[in-house]
Order: structure tokens, then sequence, then C-alpha cells
């Protein structure tokens, strides 16, 4: 404003802003109510008013100087009271600022619609990611399950298989001890048999003897 003169300076569009920055509303009002001043004077180019609002705030375009200040180009002052062509002007500045107010939230509404569906791609991958390893984990999960319990079986078929040759072994065993009783019973048996015949024939023996003895005499 230091830069555009006294006389502009006391123009009513220009006074307005002066107001809000006292007032110090915030940097939309007053950014919106400079570029209308700007649009009103006519003193800059209109083209660099496409540029978003950011742009305007931390880059200096091509109507300013690199100190900040208007690119003014000082020309015969216009008459301020209001005619027909200034107010044509102010409603076809406004109707300017405002399409280019709806160009920059559709703008935004796009970009902030794009970066929605990015993130809810993002969010279906990751879940879809999840799903993948739950789904994964529980495979192993079962996986090791059935290999535990194939392992509990064979464990406890070679215990059944110990018990059963134990079993066995000890039938042998018994079957062996029985088998060597009734030998050595037998035996027993049989000795007492012979040692009974033996007797018998020791006892016979004199009998036999005179009897034979007889025959022997009868024959002589």
């Amino acid at each position: 404003m230091a830069a555009i003169g006294k006389e502009r300076e006391q123009r009513r569009h220009w006074q307005q802003v002066r107001e809000l920055m006292l007032q110090e509303a915030d940097v939309a009002a007053v950014s919106r109510r400079v570029r209308l001043a700007v649009l009103k004077d006519a003193k800059v180019d209109v083209t660099a008013l496409s540029e978003p609002m950011e742009r305007w705030m931390d880059e200096p375009s091509s109507g300013f100087l690199s100190n900040g200040k208007l690119n003014v180009v000082e020309k015969d002052e216009p008459s301020t009271e209001p005619t027909e062509g200034n107010e044509r002007s102010d409603s076809e500045s406004e109707e300017e600022l405002r399409r280019q107010e709806d160009f920059q939230q559709a703008a935004a509404r796009r970009a902030a619609a794009e970066e929605e569906r990015r993130r809810q791609e993002e969010l279906q991958r990751a879940e879809a990611r999840q799903a993948a390893e739950e789904e994964e984990e529980r495979r192993r999960q079962g996986e090791l399950q059935r290999a535990e319990a194939r392992q509990a079986a064979e464990e406890e078929e070679r215990r059944r298989q110990e018990e059963l040759q134990r079993a066995e072994a000890r039938r042998a065993a018994e079957d062996e001890c029985r088998r060597q009783e009734e030998l050595q019973r037998a035996e027993a048996r049989q000795a007492a048999e012979e040692e009974a015949h033996r007797q018998r024939e020791a006892e016979n023996k004199p009998f036999w003897n005179r009897f034979l003895a007889m025959l022997r005499a009868r024959d002589s």
C-alpha cells in the first residue's frame, strides 16, 4: 500500500484492505480483499491471479517486486467517483475472483478425493495382506498341530510295540521256565523209576539164582 501512493491509497477498496489489516483479520480475508483491490486498479497482470493463494503468499508473482511490494505502473489517476464502468468492473472482478476460488476449491476437492481413494486402496491392500498373513498363520498352525498329532500317534505306537515285545518276552521266559521245570520233573521221574527197577532186580536176584541152579541140577 506504501508503493501505490497516497491518492490511490484513499480509494474505497484500498481503505477496506487497510481496515481489515488494522482489525487483524485472517489471512484469507485480507488476501481476497487485496486481490480484489488489485483487480479494480488493473495495475498488475491479471493472469497471475490464476495461481493458488499459497503462491501469492509465499512467492512474488509477476505483479510484485522482489521486496514484496506491488509493481505499480503510475498512470493518470482516474476519477474516484463511482461510474457505471467502475461498477461493471467491480462486478466482473468479483465474478473472476469467485470463479478462481471455485476452481481452486474444485481442485482441492479433487485432490482430497484422490488422496482418500489412495488411502482407501492402501487400507484395502493392508487388510488383504493382513488377511493373507492370518490365513498363512492359521495354515501353519494347522500343519503344526497335525505334525504334533502324527508325532504323538507314532510315539504311542512305539510305546505299544515296546509293551507288546516286553509281554512276548515275558511269556517266552515263562514258557521256557515251565518247560525246564517239566523236563526236570520228567528226568526226576525217570531216575526214580530206574532206581526202583534196580531195587526190584536186586531183590529178585537170589530167587532167580536158586531157580537157575535147580534147572542146571535137573539137567545134569
